[in-house]
């Protein structure tokens, strides 16, 4: 099944990389889905959680704005997405929060408990990216509960040709492939490494003959 947009940002738990390698566009790019998402949730009257993460220690989290939120909610969520970690990346603290809210809802309730979850990310993870009792976590929430974890790939990787639409860290057998279902790569392009790179690979602009028109008649 292909998924759009907002199938993408309607799930309820987003996982967003806030590390090194995504500072600057792509970084902004995560959190614009992450509020996006939140906006969804609050428009479907869900709820919503937002995690930040880094390295194995750097861990943060807002819930989405619901139902009756006030200024102060959105400001919080706000001065959330404003902030990042900045270190390394270690995906296995938030994917371990975020199956632990579905397991047992928010706050006793079970609001969560059909969520799925959105990795958004530029896929530089640790290679395995998560151990095995992480994942067998995840493949029992897919059996039981029907949980599917969507990627998000912000950004080409290094080694990546910028004349093709492949994706190294998109493929089955990478990082983000072993954790995620499906990985959509619509934004992968859009972020200022990315386009800074393809601008110094591409051929430049022919310098103008001195003279012209005028001149040649002389």
């Amino acid at each position: 099944m292909a998924w759009g947009v907002r199938s993408l940002i309607s799930t309820q738990v987003v996982c967003v990389d806030t590390s090194y390698s995504m500072a600057g566009g792509r970084e902004a790019v995560a959190k614009a889905v992450a509020l996006a998402a939140c906006r969804v949730a609050a428009a479907q009257k869900r709820s919503g959680l937002v995690l930040a993460f880094g390295a194995s220690d750097e861990l943060a989290e807002v819930r989405c704005p619901g139902v009756g939120a006030t200024a102060a909610d959105v400001d919080r969520l706000l001065d959330f997405l404003e902030r990042g970690f900045g270190g390394g990346t270690d995906v296995v603290g938030p994917l371990r929060r975020a199956v632990a809210a579905i397991e047992r809802g928010e706050e006793g309730s079970s609001e969560l408990a059909d969520a799925d979850i959105l990795l958004v990310s530029d896929g530089e993870l640790l290679d395995p990216p998560a151990d095995e009792k992480t994942l067998a976590a995840l493949d029992r929430l897919r059996a039981s509960r029907g949980l599917r974890v969507h990627g998000l790939l912000v950004g080409r990787s290094r080694l990546d040709d910028p004349a093709t639409d492949a994706f190294r860290n998109a493929a089955p057998d990478s990082p983000m492939g072993v954790l995620c279902d499906d990985i959509s790569t619509f934004l992968a392009a859009h972020d200022d490494l990315t386009l800074l790179r393809e601008a110094s690979v591409a051929a430049p602009a022919p310098t103008p003959t001195r003279g012209g028109p005028l001149y040649a008649a002389r």
